[in-house]
């Protein structure tokens, strides 16, 4: 196997096997190695979502920008940070990324309030 590479079967042929002596391959075992994980990705079938509270604005037609400060185990970038609601008091912001421990430093802008 090639450095990096994921293995997912393992294969034995016997001694002596040729296209003579086995031409339909009745004597190689193939076994599945492979990792399964049915519940992945769990978060991002259900992803995580965030309620901001902020000083109550006049309408809910501000701004928003999102820079990602940290996060682990994935990348995250500022477009992985999904609005999804926007109130005069607050907005709701949904993770589109695998990545854990997200911290993240957001501004809300409105010219006239």
């Amino acid at each position: 196997m090639p450095a990096g590479a994921i293995t997912l079967y393992s294969i034995v042929i016997p001694p002596n096997s040729t296209d003579a002596t086995d031409p339909n391959l009745t004597n190689v075992t193939l076994t599945d190695v492979r990792r399964l994980e049915p519940q992945f990705p769990l978060l991002l079938d259900s992803p995580a979502t965030v309620s901001v509270v902020l000083n109550t604005l006049s309408a809910n037609d501000y701004r928003l920008s999102f820079d990602v400060i940290s996060a682990q185990g994935a990348p995250c970038e500022e477009k992985c940070i999904v609005p999804t609601s926007r109130a005069t008091n607050g907005f709701t912001v949904q993770l589109a990324s695998a990545a854990d421990n997200v911290t993240v430093r957001w501004r809300a802008s409105k010219l006239n309030n």
